[in-house]
């Protein structure tokens, strides 16, 4: 089966409206990556990575990508059989302070703390973000949507677990807004 200049374009479309930074779409012999930020992956291997940032500002038209079946995909693993169930309940909402924000799951997905399985985390408690910053990405149906801290401060509390299903509005991180402190030379 292939696809059609019509159908390719209305996929494009459809990743341009949607949250989501990267499709891959695979059939009878045929794949099809696309990605916004207007990369096109080199005709080897492709990797699922974590997403690029995605601004609230109008994103760039993606990039597609389609070759036969000769990619790889990885992707963070799937949560252990000795795990619980993989899905954890949405944490209770304790009471923010004055001056703290929640960063709460845009949607339902599997939450993931690194960029990919044995690399650093984004965050940690203690770690100063500013709006921008990756703090973790969401993994739904093998598309990756990074998470943006929405403000300026220092991570208080990270209150999912790494690898498990989290709930649209739960609450992932809690930030302390503020600006960075400067530390005295030595």
């Amino acid at each position: 089966m292939e696809l059609t200049q019509d159908e390719v374009l209305q996929i494009v479309k459809l990743v341009e409206e949607s949250a989501f930074d990267e499709l891959q779409l695979e059939m009878e012999g045929m794949k099809l990556v696309v990605r916004r930020g207007g990369v096109v992956a080199p005709a080897g291997e492709v990797e699922a990575v974590a997403a690029t940032p995605r601004d609230p500002a109008p994103a760039a038209k993606p990039a597609v990508a389609a070759k036969q079946e000769k990619a790889v995909l990885q992707a963070p693993p799937a949560p252990k059989a000795g795990s619980p169930s993989g899905a954890a309940t949405p944490s209770v909402a304790t009471a923010l302070e004055p001056g703290q924000v929640a960063i709460k799951a845009p949607t339902v997905g599997t939450f993931y703390r690194a960029p990919k399985p044995g690399a650093p985390p984004f965050v940690q408690v203690g770690s100063y973000v500013t709006e921008d910053d990756t703090v973790c990405i969401l993994e739904v149906m093998k598309c990756f949507i990074s998470v943006k801290a929405g403000a300026r401060g220092y991570i208080t509390r990270i209150s999912a677990e790494n690898e498990q299903l989290v709930e649209f509005g739960q609450e992932l991180f809690v930030i302390k807004v503020g600006e960075k402190v400067a530390t005295a030379a030595p």
